[in-house]
């Protein structure tokens, strides 16, 4: 346990349990009934969504209206459609996925706010990694909207220490469209100069999101997904952060495979284990504030081992893991240089 410590060099004074519980709480209660209405396959997406949606540091997307949740779930109705059209057939994945991050990252981000594309493009490439039919698509969005819902009234209203001081009078959803309609314009114009941050991270993602997304699916690579997000989630915008968030993501899976094998093999009851996947969840959620990404990435892959050993026996699912890992994050590095490098 010393050895497990010391390698990992857990923090715990620094994990937020406070952000942990709530939105392990809003996950977990989205997608048990999610579960009793629409079934596993639909709820987990669902639940999925509504998780990223809180917990991922993002100023652009933060809501206190229900307006704005409206606004914001309309763009994700859009977001999820683009993503089904995208596991059509080679012609519309290799299109969409060149345009859709492009247009996300122009869209959601800026010099300011460099990470604000991050919860439109998780939704993105999950709707593609889950694989969406236009027969689930009506459900799905059902199932999103009861999530959204559930987390909008526990964090927003019972949660909130001021809600009962907020004006009541709310902006119109007409106004968001206005406004965003015309920022957008502007934002999508500005993508195309080469010199901005934005726009360079912006072509790099894209084409990054494109080969990963079809070149390891057409191949037919057991878990491709796993080696795509590896690949797509390790490019940052900031040019040189690559290298350290390479690092953290292979140190982060190696740990949580070694973890997850421990417990695997030790733990015998299946109640115990169902505890120490949830356990997994509440603690990547609660490292996520502090920005700890080994952390993260250590229970995360905890979480995802946890999941594949329904279908693979728990040594392939952990062999899958690292070399996926391994392998994406290379090739994250090796685009992060081609791509538009560093004058």
């Amino acid at each position: 346990m010393e050895f497990i410590n010391n390698t990992l060099n857990l923090q715990f004074n620094k994990l937020d349990f406070n952000f942990g519980l709530r939105y392990s709480f809003i996950f977990l209660l989205s997608l048990s009934l999610n579960s009793y209405l629409f079934g596993i396959n639909i709820s987990l997406i669902g639940a999925l969504i509504t998780l990223l949606y809180f917990i991922i540091p993002n100023k652009n997307i933060k809501v206190n209206s229900l307006s704005k949740i409206t606004y914001i779930y309309l763009n994700i109705i859009l977001v999820t459609f683009l993503g089904y059209l995208a596991t059509i057939n080679f012609v519309l994945s290799l299109l969409i996925n060149l345009l859709v991050p492009f247009v996300i990252v122009c869209l959601f981000s800026d010099e300011t706010n460099i990470s604000g594309y991050s919860f439109y493009y998780c939704l993105f490439i999950t709707i593609q990694v889950t694989g969406i039919t236009l027969k689930m698509f009506n459900l799905h969005l059902i199932s999103t909207f009861l999530g959204l819902i559930i987390g909008y009234v526990f964090n927003e209203v019972i949660w909130s220490n001021n809600h009962k001081s907020k004006s009541s009078d709310v902006m119109k959803l007409k106004k968001y469209f206005v406004i965003s309609l015309k920022s957008n314009y502007i934002k999508f114009k500005n993508g195309l100069n080469l010199d901005l941050l934005t726009s360079t991270f912006a072509f790099r993602l894209s084409i990054t999101t494109a080969f990963s997304f079809i070149f390891w699916k057409y191949l037919n690579i057991p878990k491709w997904y796993w080696l795509s997000l590896a690949t797509c989630n390790t490019l940052a915008p900031i040019h040189n952060q690559i290298n350290s968030r390479a690092f953290k993501r292979i140190k982060g899976s190696i740990i949580g495979v070694i973890l997850f094998l421990i417990c695997y093999f030790l733990v015998n009851n299946l109640f115990i284990s169902s505890i120490l996947t949830v356990l997994s969840i509440l603690l990547m959620i609660s490292y996520i504030p502090c920005k700890h990404l080994t952390e993260c990435y250590v229970f995360s892959t905890y979480m995802a081992l946890s999941f594949s050993i329904v279908s693979l026996p728990s040594v392939t699912a952990a062999s899958y893991r690292i070399s996926n890992v391994l392998v994406g994050c290379f090739i994250a590095i090796i685009f992060n240089k081609l791509i538009f490098p560093n004058k």
